[in-house]
């Protein structure tokens, strides 16, 4: 008995840390991934292979360590050694959540005639989420702590950070650099690395890939790090600050500023409790400075110019009436007539995708659905700039009322988290809202990387049990005290 034991102990110590680098791998790669290259593996993308490697992964951990400390899976098994004390309602609302969407999916569209295809294509990126299942019941057994996630999402959203400024520099410098740097993997790699679509500045030099969505979590999980020394926080605010500003994207901007007024909030209601949060001012003070500093010299006031034209709806001056200096890197008159163009291109979809939706205003047309002959994209048909009106054009009224429980029953679960520590709180929030706010108007970031964002999110709500595991291993007997999960 005792020799099966240390083989089972042996082995779940195995599926432990096995599992924990898949996590570490997918949340990495797919934050890192973008829409501009893609690694190829037998001809099957990486992140379906990383998924599909995670999950198992974590499901056949979590099986060893149901073995190892007794635990069923019959509802009527004693409270400590059955599963579903490891399960929180959160768990069964995404359930049902992911469930509700496979209505949507596949028994709408088929009702309506659409392609099936292009539904599953549009919404197919939920599955990623699945890896929250054996993750979060993982952690509530302490087989995983969420630091090791932290780190993980922090580092690679850093590692997205420099990559956007190496970018960013190098178009600066040749047009061509970024084009010339993805055509080089793929032949190097014949073919592992697949070039896609690379999104030019209209008037101005800029990076944006689906990744960079990622900015977000990064930036706001500032306020949350432990830095060793004042020259690390800076450096990360700099780094972070630059690599948001060079997307030159009003969407995550606006995100960004969203999410620093919750932030603001809770500087002044700690100002109130006389809990002044140093920290967090230094940081906002030190990315405002950084901010004005590479506006008025790397970005020669690009970054002043996008923001006041952000909501032009008339047509801007012509090209010889706007001041135009020789030696500027971008042009004041494209970048606003871009400008101009976006805004009345989303105005435009607004109302198209309202008349689209009243045809079926309860239950929509469902996913993968679009407005005939008018189409925003040939390879995805289904994409839209207006976020918010094209997901009620496919789910109708019934289907954001399902993803708008889903979201509260995560702000709830993350508000019992961290009650006792608001300014946990408050980054999680701002977060939250930050992503909200930056795809509204871009498509383009509600994409794989975008659900990576909402499994963090999922993941940071998760509480631990205040259990002994290792007297339960040892005796396999319920224990008097233990927590309830939230």
């Amino acid at each position: 008995m005792e020799v099966k034991r240390a083989s089972l102990a042996n082995i779940k110590n195995i599926s432990g840390k096995v599992s924990q680098f898949t996590i570490i791998v997918y949340l990495a790669y797919n934050l890192f991934q973008h829409s501009a290259l893609a690694l190829y593996i037998f001809n099957e993308e990486l992140r379906t292979i990383t998924m599909v490697l995670t999950f198992v992964c974590t499901c056949v951990h979590l099986v060893v360590c149901m073995l190892y400390y007794g635990i069923k899976i019959f509802p009527f098994s004693k409270k400590l050694h059955n599963i579903f004390f490891y399960v929180s309602p959160v768990d069964f609302i995404f359930l049902g959540f992911l469930a509700c969407n496979l209505i949507w999916i596949y028994i709408i569209p088929h009702i309506y005639g659409n392609n099936p295809g292009q539904a599953f294509t549009d919404a197919g990126r939920l599955a990623m989420l699945l890896v929250y299942f054996p993750v979060a019941i993982l952690i509530r057994m302490k087989e995983f702590n969420l630091r090791f996630i932290y780190k993980t999402i922090f580092f690679a959203s850093f590692a997205v950070s420099i990559w956007h400024i190496f970018m960013w520099v190098g178009e600066s410098i040749n047009p061509n650099f970024a084009v010339s740097i993805y055509t080089f993997l793929e032949n190097a790699t014949n073919g592992m690395f697949q070039r896609g679509e690379w999104i030019k500045g209209y008037g101005i030099i800029r990076v944006v890939t689906t990744n960079s969505v990622s900015l977000c979590i990064g930036f706001f999980l500032l306020f949350n790090y432990d830095f060793k020394n004042r020259f690390s926080k800076y450096l990360y605010v700099f780094v972070f600050t630059f690599a948001i500003l060079c997307t030159f994207l009003k969407s995550l901007w606006f995100g960004i500023f969203a999410g620093v007024f919750i932030i603001i909030l809770l500087i002044i209601y700690e100002y109130i409790k006389n809990q002044q949060n140093h920290s967090a001012v230094k940081i906002l003070l030190a990315s405002l400075c950084v901010t004005i500093f590479l506006n008025f010299t790397v970005f020669q006031g690009a970054v002043l110019n996008r923001l006041l034209y952000a909501f032009i709806s008339s047509e801007p001056l012509t090209s010889s009436e706007i001041p135009s200096d020789p030696e500027n890197t971008w042009d004041p008159y494209l970048d606003q007539y871009g400008a101009y163009i976006s805004n009345n291109i989303k105005l435009e979809q607004a109302q198209k995708l309202l008349e689209k939706w009243r045809e079926h205003p309860i239950v929509g047309h469902g996913y993968g659905s679009y407005i005939e002959g008018y189409l925003r994209s040939e390879n995805a048909v289904f994409s839209y700039e207006m976020t918010f009106f094209a997901l009620l054009m496919k789910i109708g009224i019934a289907g954001a009322c399902v993803w708008v429980i889903f979201a509260l029953s995560m702000v709830i679960a993350a508000y019992s988290k961290y009650k006792e520590n608001l300014r946990n709180f408050a980054v999680w929030f701002a977060i939250a809202v930050s992503f909200f706010v930056t795809i509204q108007t871009n498509p383009l970031l509600f994409s794989p990387n975008g659900m990576i964002f909402i499994l963090f999110l999922l993941l940071d709500t998760v509480q631990q049990n205040s259990i002994n595991f290792k007297q339960l291993s040892e005796d396999k007997k319920p224990l008097a005290a233990h927590a309830v999960v939230k």
